[in-house]
């Protein structure tokens, strides 16, 4: 049976070298920890998820979607296909985006 989807979009965030965690949030039972470094011309972000409250609430999986865009246009759109589940609570998804310098971004979430 499916839920209702779970949409969320973040702060804007700015990455630069020395950026780790760019936020931390809970929204409708799934914490997420979204963290992101510029290195080398390219911005290498990562998402871990923990969703123990809706696991004790009998979810088994969780499908979707992370869309991350630069809120300047300087790179097109990328999504990620996201899945979660299993016995593991904690999932990372790992995305790499080139480009030249440091960027203020956003991410959108679509997960159901």
């Amino acid at each position: 049976m499916l839920g209702e989807p779970i949409e969320y979009e973040s702060v804007d965030c700015s990455v630069s070298s020395g950026t780790s965690v760019l936020e931390t949030k809970t929204h409708n039972g799934i914490t997420c920890v979204w963290s992101g470094k510029w290195n080398n011309h390219q911005i290498t972000f990562a998402w871990e998820f923990d969703w123990d409250e809706l696991k004790s609430e009998g979810v088994d999986e969780i499908t979707g979607y992370i869309t991350i865009y630069s809120v300047n246009g300087y790179y097109t759109a990328k999504k990620i296909d996201v899945k979660i589940r299993g016995k593991k609570c904690r999932n990372f998804f790992v995305a790499t985006i080139r480009y030249a310098s440091p960027q203020t971004l956003c991410v959108l979430s679509h997960l159901q």
